[in-house]
């Protein structure tokens, strides 16, 4: 299918851990730059300062064949994201309705 697919990755970054995490977050960004294919992505802070999930990252590929960089990088985001002690819920979706 050549439809565009978008990755939607739900953070939770404890307190005193933002400025790593943004840090990592730029880092893991530009490797999965490298393979091209993204057409936009975007880091969202929550505004709550309480909120159980504090970021999330939305990032559109060009179709389905490039978001296997991103389904390759996954399992070691988590990882990673783990030595910080944060969490991350990741997700690929295509378009079901435009509006």
């Amino acid at each position: 299918m050549n439809i565009p697919v978008v990755g939607i990755n739900i953070y939770s970054v404890p307190k005193g851990k933002e400025e790593e995490f943004f840090q990592w977050w730029q880092d893991m960004r530009d490797t999965l730059m490298l393979g091209s294919g993204i057409v936009t992505g975007r880091l969202h802070r929550n505004l709550e300062a309480d909120a159980q999930f504090n970021f999330i990252n939305v990032a559109e590929w060009e179709n389905e064949l490039y978001s296997t960089i991103y389904r390759n990088h996954a399992e070691r985001m988590q990882r990673e994201l783990k030595e910080l002690g944060a969490k991350m819920i990741p997700g690929l979706f295509g378009i079901a309705s435009s509006y």
